[in-house]
């Protein structure tokens, strides 16, 4: 299991850190708000109303107050 490990990071790492230097990792924060289906498939997955607040108007994104008393609520159940 150690030759293992060690021949992957050994291999992989260079891969990595190469990826890291060009910026590759990670998408744009213009991208990471309007979201990956948009800028590289074109449109959304979910439709709008799909994507709604508890209670909410469509469209809207729960908050994290939100989300954290739906866990709550689903801990108590």
């Amino acid at each position: 299991m150690l030759a293992i490990g060690g021949w992957v990071l050994l291999n992989m790492f260079p891969f990595f850190f190469l990826m890291k230097q060009l910026g590759l990792f990670r998408v744009s924060a213009a991208e990471e708000h309007e979201g990956l289906d948009v800028s590289h498939h074109g449109g959304s997955a979910y439709p709008a109303d799909a994507v709604t607040k508890m209670g909410g108007e469509p469209g809207a994104y729960a908050t994290a107050d939100d989300l954290a008393a739906l866990k709550s609520q689903l801990r108590d159940l």
